[in-house]
């Protein structure tokens, strides 16, 4: 019954005006990734057009290869040093970053994300245990480029969608969690509480 509610409020379709007579769809509603409405368009455009030119270069390509034909030779590509400097410098703090996230999962200061890293870790054996690396880098290539493509179409039904699937893990988590927390005994529950 509660899966089919979930599949109801995941079809709902806007009205005219566009709104939705769904309550849970306020300004406060649930947006995936975080996104914010303004400027999305644009980039989503972008990305539409960049899908176009990779498939007519590929096509093209394959093309090329069928007939015998040389390719058009591609303009030749520098970086300079300023750019590299700065996406070092950038990917240093990034890779600090997640090296002090890595010490602190070590140490258990946050178990959400523990629990986190557990499942996507026992997620990628899974997938790779199933399929090669080589597979898997080029299913994530075009995935990396039909998902936003995708998503700039369909935002804003996947956020109603994720949405309520959010809301009703955030529901199951805090019972869990509680029952969990109640079993515990009460001088470890205090030693933690600071």
């Amino acid at each position: 019954m509660e899966n089919s509610n979930l599949e109801d409020m995941c079809s709902m379709e806007p009205h005219v005006e566009g709104t939705i007579d769904d309550p849970a769809s306020t300004s406060s509603s649930y947006k995936m990734f975080g996104r914010q409405a303004s400027g999305h368009h644009m980039v989503g455009g972008v990305q539409d057009v960049l899908l176009i030119i990779v498939v007519l270069l590929f096509l093209q390509a394959n093309y090329a290869g069928y007939r015998n034909k040389q390719l058009p030779t591609l303009p030749e590509l520098v970086l300079s040093e300023e750019m590299v400097n700065n996406a070092a410098a950038s990917f240093r703090a990034k890779v600090n970053y997640m090296l002090l996230m890595a010490h602190d999962i070590t140490l258990g200061k946050d178990f959400r994300l523990f629990f986190k890293v557990v499942i996507a870790l026992w997620l990628l054996s899974v997938i790779g245990s199933l399929i090669s690396f080589a597979t898997l880098a080029y299913i994530g290539i075009i995935i990396s480029i039909m998902v936003p493509a995708l998503y700039n179409r369909f935002g804003d039904r996947v956020d109603r969608c994720f949405g309520t699937i959010h809301r009703q893990f955030s529901k199951h988590y805090k019972i869990v969690d509680e029952s969990l927390h109640s079993r515990l005994p009460r001088a470890l529950a205090k030693d933690k509480d600071p």
